[in-house]
């Protein structure tokens, strides 16, 4: 049983920096990207010669930074000051506790201290809010749309105001009855607390605002119902396979299936940071939206079915409870990395999981750039860390005897340290046993096939290939075309799935491929995401891929008949 329990930045006593124990703040998040910008390069904590904050309620909205001539609200504002030492410059940001105010402060040598403040739009800035022009200390109801996306108005409830501008004292131009659809041209906009979609309702365009107090007045179109007979996918039968439902939302480009496939659970974008899951039996209903304070970036359920393990853009690890009945539950949180947790995995027995971001929190004696982390479920605690990768990791599987675990690197950014392997890795010992070299670009995705003997591996160089897990050789190499993001083995074991895309070329590729594993032959092309393909599932009985695009649309395909 996964005990309630937070471990904090294990090797950060051995650093002179002020930092807490429980890891560094949200906040700092939008500093560093602010860092990044400045000196124009993706910028890790790890990157940082030193970094240290501190957090403190200022008596304005100076947050103890003021500059010559400028006027500041006279309120209690909590915030934090950031110091990030980066070639040889001290850089003072300082951010408010609800990010609506972030500026650098200074930007002196080290050893010198003249303030000179420089503000910061954070209108140009990520902020994790709903919409561009953010209200002072208002927390808003997270948004479940986007823009170009039908929608209509929730069921059984008032009609909604369509209204000239997007504030409430503007004119109203007309009303949207219950369950009407419209589509979303514009927004978001904030204002009066609520957050605001310009639409077009039959030739009739105005504002509605999407809900408030955690009531929402406004929902996506719902995907329709499935149908009622499913064939499972197969290479004889995969030329049939259609698309059989379609979800928009806030939405990213993650998903996973549930261990009894019942449900499939994705990733919410900013503004709905969270996860979503639908009922497959019942995919009209309305998602239940699981929320949560940072943005969350990888996900994957525990085989147990009980648990959904989750990577944020903090370093944190979650293990979220997943009782039904119950209120939504953190069983654990990990502060186990310094960023990104671009990927995490369960053991097939539920009693380990991995995880690995930018830089590890560990005081094993390993090299702790790139490094994973593997964790025991039950204590809590480390297992192994296994360091080798040059470049950040992208991708990890476990084998489905959990002996062995697999990784797949490489760097977005061609100035960084480059490293296209995969790498197979001893769970028990925490060896790397091979490392399988082939692809000429990062390699974004890697899945064992269900018996174990094959690694599939998908890269932006364009290619899937196939490699024999005991001796590493590459036993094929299948072109997809366009970078491949997604990759998945159907449960037979008969098909790979590959996705991906390239806006760049004409036209637009954003197709999925499936391909039989005995030859390598192409048995389907999938089309109709209008944005990259990031992550494709087979649901456990077969009978359904599931796929996630920046398009913000999650996409049911199989062979179905009505009847």
């Amino acid at each position: 049983m996964l005990k309630r329990l937070f471990v904090g930045c294990l090797y950060l006593f051995l650093s002179t920096l002020a930092v807490h124990a429980q890891g560094a703040p949200e906040q700092i998040n939008v500093a560093l990207a602010e860092l990044s910008n400045r000196v124009g390069r993706t910028l890790a904590l790890g990157d940082l010669a030193r970094w240290e904050w501190s957090q403190e309620n200022y008596p304005d909205t100076s947050l103890g930074c003021p500059q010559e001539g400028q006027a500041y609200a006279q309120v209690i504002t909590p915030g934090y000051q950031f110091l990030f030492t980066y070639g040889g410059t001290v850089y003072d940001y300082r951010v408010s506790a609800d990010q609506t105010i972030i500026f650098l402060c200074s930007a002196v040598a080290e050893g010198q201290t003249t303030l000179t403040p420089t503000p910061i739009d954070p209108n140009q800035l990520d902020l994790r809010i709903p919409c561009a022009n953010p209200e002072p200390g208002i927390v808003y109801l997270p948004t479940r749309l986007i823009a170009q996306m039908q929608a209509r108005v929730v069921p059984g409830g008032a009609p909604n105001n369509l209204r000239a501008e997007p504030r409430t004292d503007a004119a109203l131009v007309g009303e949207i009855t219950p369950n009407a659809v419209f589509s979303i041209i514009a927004g978001p906009q904030c204002a009066n607390g609520l957050v605001w979609w310009q639409v077009d309702y039959d030739g009739l365009v105005g504002w509605a605002a999407e809900g408030q107090n955690d009531e929402y007045w406004l929902e996506a179109v719902p995907p329709r119902a499935l149908p009622l007979n499913l064939e499972p996918i197969s290479v004889e039968n995969a030329e049939q396979m259609a698309e059989l439902s379609r979800a928009e939302g806030n939405f990213q480009a993650e998903l996973a299936w549930s261990p009894e496939g019942n449900t499939l659970a994705v990733l919410g974008g900013r503004g709905a940071e969270g996860v979503w899951l639908y009922n497959r039996a019942d995919l009209e209903a309305t998602p239940r939206l699981l929320r949560d304070d940072t943005l969350l970036l990888s996900l994957t359920f525990a085989p147990s079915g009980e648990f959904l393990l989750l990577g944020d853009s903090t370093g944190g690890v979650h293990l979220w409870d997943l009782d039904p009945n119950a209120p939504l539950l953190e069983a654990t949180f990990l502060q186990g990395h310094d960023a990104n947790v671009n990927a995490v995995a369960f053991a097939p027995d539920s009693n380990q999981f991995a995880s690995v971001g930018p830089t590890a929190f560990t005081t094993a004696p390993v090299e702790r750039a790139n490094a994973i982390v593997v964790w025991d479920s039950d204590t809590v605690s480390q297992v192994a860390v296994l360091s080798g990768h040059a470049a950040q990791v992208n991708a990890l599987a476990f084998s489905p005897d959990g002996a062995l675990l697999a990784s797949g690197s490489g760097a977005a950014d061609p100035t960084s340290a480059q490293d296209f392997t995969v790498r197979l890795w001893d769970v028990a010992t925490g060896e790397q046993r091979l490392a399988l070299e082939g692809h000429t670009a990062p390699v974004r995705s890697v899945a064992f096939s269900p018996d174990g003997t094959l690694l599939a591996s998908g890269s932006i160089d364009g290619t899937v290939r196939l490699w024999d897990v005991e001796s590493g050789d590459e036993l094929s190499a299948f072109q997809h075309g366009t970078g491949v993001i997604g990759i998945a083995f159907s449960p037979d074991g008969t098909l790979i799935a590959s996705g991906g895309g390239d806006p760049n070329v004409t036209p637009p590729d954003f197709g999925i491929r499936l391909w039989a594993v005995e030859d390598g032959v192409p048995v389907a092309d999938l089309q109709g995401h209008t944005g990259t393909v990031g992550s494709l599932a087979f649901s456990p009985d077969g009978a359904l891929l599931a796929s996630a695009g920046d398009d913000r649309t999650v996409r049911l395909w199989g062979v179905g008949f009505a009847g």
